[in-house]
């Protein structure tokens, strides 16, 4: 009689001598459905525009990646996988951090004109809280800031993080808007098209309140005595009324693209600047106000219009239009 250990040699000698098996390959049935090594579906790494799936029953299945993250792209366009199309998509890279991310809204505001020349940032925890990041990101981003020029830090009781005069990033603007013609205008036909809609929509749902609003800022305008005065009171008319829009997707929308202008305004003939934005704002007002949503979408066209004539002096000169 053969001992345990002597049987499990030779089954492991006749498993030696027994030919591998040339049967195709077993078809695994998932919950994702059926694959195999031929099939499509099946690969050890992610296709361009794969997604993944997260779950946790059964072997790892592929979504389509229509709503989900992309894994892979080739520079700034990617791919979304839907069904057995593959549809490109091109997309804007956006801030790869925090600080950066801060540093950008903090740039938008002072694009736009509600931050201005000497106006003073909250404290730094009022200011974390509010904007909800960490105090070391927002450190990293204000030190961002004063490299660009946008903001100084100042010592002592009386200190605190303050804008500048905005004389190099007005200067780096003029020459970025050079260096790319199509630039200006490509950014000034989007704002027409964003705040042309949204005065039409305040022509109709617009309240008094906001009405009220809007007249303040353009009597602001009028009595303004700096260019700060002046820069702020049309950031207020613009976003007073992209809020009686009661969009908030527009809203944001509008006031992304006022961030990407930076208007030199001690560039302009600073008195005839106050008095053509004092009339387009009261045009606009008027049609808002008596609930006219086609008068007020051409007023504030032609409110934009006359914004790209008077820049176009000041980036290129009178002789190229964009």
């Amino acid at each position: 009689m053969r001992s345990a250990s002597t049987k499990k040699r030779c089954c492991h000698a006749r498993s030696k001598l027994r030919p591998r098996s040339t049967a195709p390959p077993r078809i695994c049935s998932t919950a994702a459905g059926t694959r195999s090594p031929e099939s499509p579906a099946y690969s050890p790494v992610p296709r361009p525009g794969e997604v993944v799936s997260s779950g946790r029953s059964g072997p790892r299945s592929r979504r389509p990646s229509w709503s989900g993250r992309v894994i892979w792209g080739t520079g700034r366009v990617a791919t979304a996988r839907f069904g057995s199309n593959v549809v490109p998509m091109d997309f804007e890279l956006t801030s790869s951090t925090v600080s950066e991310d801060i540093a950008r809204r903090v740039r938008t505001l002072i694009h736009s004109g509600e931050l201005g020349p000497g106006d003073r940032l909250p404290p730094e925890r009022e200011l974390s809280e509010r904007m909800g990041v960490g105090r070391v990101s927002l450190r990293e981003a204000i030190r961002l800031l004063q490299a660009g020029g946008y903001v100084e830090v100042r010592r002592g009781a009386t200190g605190g993080t303050f804008v500048t005069e905005l004389n190099r990033p007005y200067d780096d603007w003029v020459r970025q808007m050079r260096s790319r013609v199509d630039e200006l205008g490509d950014i000034l036909d989007l704002r027409i098209g964003l705040e042309a809609r949204a005065a039409a929509l305040a022509a109709g749902r617009r309240t008094e309140a906001h009405l009220a609003a809007l007249a303040t800022s353009i009597a602001q305008l009028a009595d303004a005595d700096s260019r700060t005065s002046f820069r702020a009171a049309d950031a207020a008319f613009h976003s007073t009324l992209a809020r009686a829009a009661r969009n908030k997707r527009l809203e944001t929308a509008i006031g992304q693209a006022r961030g990407e202008m930076f208007v030199p305004v001690d560039r302009l003939v600073y008195t005839e600047l106050v008095e053509t934005s004092r009339a387009g704002h009261t045009a606009v007002y008027e049609a808002v106000r008596d609930r006219n949503a086609g008068l007020a979408a051409s007023a504030m066209e032609a409110h934009l219009e006359q914004t790209r004539l008077e820049l176009h002096e000041v980036v290129f000169g009178s002789g190229v239009r964009t």
